[in-house]
């Protein structure tokens, strides 16, 4: 799974609407599916990414999932991911942290 499959609709109402049991779900028949490298710097990427869309959303069920369960750095890119990335830009709006101060979640913020 690449970071271009969280812009599908279904993946997209998930992660704004939907529960932590629902993304947890949709991502073990992914991952089943893709065999992907779970440890590898794009693969994190696209679970920071994904829950910075839930956390823009102020989903605070799945904003959890990812932090807790996923391990998912909220407020930095770790360093092995800057590679993936070609703009500083990019580094400094795709946190999920940032994501839901600027779209007002102040308790998904706080969390």
């Amino acid at each position: 799974m690449s970071n271009e499959d969280i812009n599908g609709d279904a993946l997209r109402r998930i992660l704004t609407s939907g529960s932590a049991f629902e993304v947890k779900d949709y991502l073990s028949i992914a991952e089943a599916a893709t065999l992907p490298d779970l440890g590898s710097p794009a693969y994190r990427r696209m679970l920071r990414t994904a829950a910075t869309i839930a956390a823009s959303a102020g989903n605070m069920d799945v904003v959890k999932y990812f932090c807790e369960e996923r391990r998912v750095p909220v407020n930095f890119v770790p360093p092995d991911e800057l590679l993936l990335i070609g703009h500083v830009k990019d580094v400094w709006t795709n946190t999920p942290l940032l994501a839901a101060l600027s779209h007002e979640h102040e308790d998904v913020a706080l969390y």
